[in-house]
């Protein structure tokens, strides 16, 4: 049975206690839930000092990829989101905060159904709210991710990510493009969000 193993990225430097904490974590993360669109976990170890995490081989590419093909059909979209808003379901109900949702890290097994991955910047609620950082993609992140809002880092930026992955996968393209990082933050705090008709989207009235 074909796998997929994932290593502990040694080629940033020495292997980190705290990295290591947090590879473990995503690991233990998956493996606890392992149900709905989250890959499964077959096996966590150490070889010659080095974590791994042993999951289902994911052989459908990812979305990332069918978006580069152009925008998708709305009935494909709908069944994408709602695995991936049940999923999160899940991962919120377990007071898990993805933080990083974007279309690199939705991959589809041999049958087409979806799987969230990368669980390598997911943390718990706290009792004090997460701290704000400039974690995952600026162009999927919530304003609150980026400091562009001071609110906690919560269940609701996973669902504004997810908004925006739906977005680009109607619309072939993301709801806010800028070439300059400070404007592409701007424009996710403040500006009205694109009606899809009119970036050419065949979606449903």
């Amino acid at each position: 049975q074909p796998v997929a193993v994932k290593l502990y990225d040694t080629s940033r430097g020495p292997v980190s206690p705290n990295m290591v904490s947090r590879f473990y974590r995503e690991a233990a993360q998956l493996a606890r839930l392992s149900q709905g669109a989250l890959p499964r976990v077959y096996h966590v170890g150490r070889a010659e000092g080095i974590p791994y995490i042993i999951l289902e081989h994911l052989p459908g590419g990812s979305l990332t990829r069918k978006i580069e093909r152009g925008p998708l059909p709305e009935d494909e979209v709908i069944r994408l989101g709602l695995a991936i808003a049940d999923t999160l379901a899940i991962v919120h109900r377990n007071h898990i905060v993805h933080r990083d949702l974007k279309p690199g890290n939705i991959l589809f097994d041999a049958h087409g159904a979806p799987r969230l991955i990368d669980f390598g910047f997911a943390h718990r609620h706290q009792e004090t709210p997460i701290r704000s950082e400039a974690i995952g993609t600026f162009v999927y992140a919530a304003p609150e991710q980026t400091g562009m809002l001071a609110r906690p880092i919560d269940r609701r930026s996973d669902l504004y990510s997810l908004g925006v992955v739906l977005f680009e996968c109607l619309a072939g393209r993301p709801p806010f493009v800028a070439d300059d990082a400070g404007e592409l933050l701007r424009l996710h705090a403040s500006a009205p969000l694109p009606e899809l008709r009119d970036l050419g989207a065949d979606v449903s009235p």
